[in-house]
């Protein structure tokens, strides 16, 4: 993975792929909402799942992305 569109498309698949309810925030969502991207190189994601699962979301997340 190259860029960061593509960095979204693959954790989006990823989580949807392993039932994780998730929604991005950060300068992506604030993008989203207000139609005035601010530049931004990390990818901020919540899960919805309570904190014992954590081991589940780091492992669903792709190859490829830091974490």
């Amino acid at each position: 993975m190259t860029g960061l569109a593509e960095k979204i498309i693959a954790v989006d698949a990823a989580l949807d792929a392993a039932s994780l309810p998730h929604a991005f925030g950060g300068a992506l969502a604030l993008a989203w909402c207000t139609g005035r991207a601010r530049g931004t190189i990390d990818i901020d994601v919540n899960v919805f799942v309570p904190g014992e699962r954590a081991a589940e979301v780091l492992s669903a997340l792709p190859t490829g992305v830091a974490r």
